[in-house]
């Protein structure tokens, strides 16, 4: 049986300013296990939250709908730290679940892409969060 390719919104997010805070590590991944319980737990996201790379996270929403409402209740959630966000929408190469680190495809091409963009951007310009996909 042969079915469709399924697109999927993966976000990329890195802290803005991170490395003058101390421990920002341990505040981080303090406030993403309380994250992905809820997000989990709505159904919002595919996968937990990981820790990528020094302050950068990473996950896939469940569906693509769900993308604004996650945004906004993760800046909300990692207050006081401030997030630059990208969202890549795309085809994910091999099959759900591995670590989110052993994935790839079109959506984590799309998302590094966004984010580095959006580390282009100055700090407070409201150009903290930037998508790409196969459209763009």
């Amino acid at each position: 049986m042969h079915t469709a390719a399924k697109w999927w919104g993966l976000i990329v997010s890195d802290v803005v300013g991170s490395s003058p805070t101390q421990d920002v590590r341990s505040v981080l991944g303090a406030r993403l296990r309380i994250a992905t319980i809820a997000h989990l737990e709505e159904k919002r996201i595919q996968l937990p939250y990981a820790v990528t790379a020094g302050d950068e996270f990473q996950t896939v929403t469940s569906e693509l709908h769900q993308i604004p409402g996650l945004l906004f209740d993760l800046r909300r959630r990692m207050r006081p730290l401030q997030l630059r966000m990208g969202i890549g929408v795309g085809l994910i190469s091999g099959r759900l679940p591995p670590p989110i680190n052993q994935l790839g495809g079109q959506a984590f091409e799309f998302a590094r892409l966004a984010v580095e963009e959006a580390k282009e951007g100055r700090a407070h310009s409201g150009e903290n969060t930037r998508f790409h996909s196969e459209n763009e």
